[in-house]
């Protein structure tokens, strides 16, 4: 083999484990949606440090995924791994929303009108009723 089908070669295998290393982020996602079903829904300390953890987690992973496959590039210009980046960022964003609706299904999400009525201003009253008349029947 010649230098160019080796380094052919050698992009293919760095892309492939670029994919396996995406695919594998699907059984850590798994595992968290595990762990935050045993917790149960009741605000409890362990539950939401389960919760908040799979938060942070996924945040961090999707906020570091540049990073994490930059390894596969290695400074070879033909390895693309825009996809498989993509693939990991999507099945993290499957987690945050699994997050996201655990701590809705908990009550800490804000997602009714009542959970921000201390910033709300009282109404402004419209008519006024007076006492001590006596009204004659």
């Amino acid at each position: 083999m010649d230098g160019a089908a080796v380094e052919l070669e050698r992009s293919k295998l760095r892309v492939r484990r670029a994919y396996a290393f995406a695919q594998s982020s699907v059984s850590s996602i798994a595992m968290m949606t595990f762990m935050m079903w045993m917790s149960g829904n009741s605000v409890q300390v362990f539950s939401i440090m389960v919760v908040f953890g799979g938060v942070a987690q996924t945040t961090r992973a999707i906020l570091s995924s540049r990073a994490t496959f930059d390894r596969f590039v290695d400074g070879d210009a033909s390895v693309d791994v825009t996809v498989p980046r993509l693939m990991f960022c999507a099945v993290q964003l499957v987690g945050l929303c699994l997050a996201l609706r655990k701590l809705n299904v908990m009550g800490l999400l804000p997602t009714h009108a009542s959970d921000w009525a201390s910033g709300m201003k009282p109404p402004r009253a419209l008519e006024r009723a007076f006492g001590d008349v006596e009204l004659d029947l």
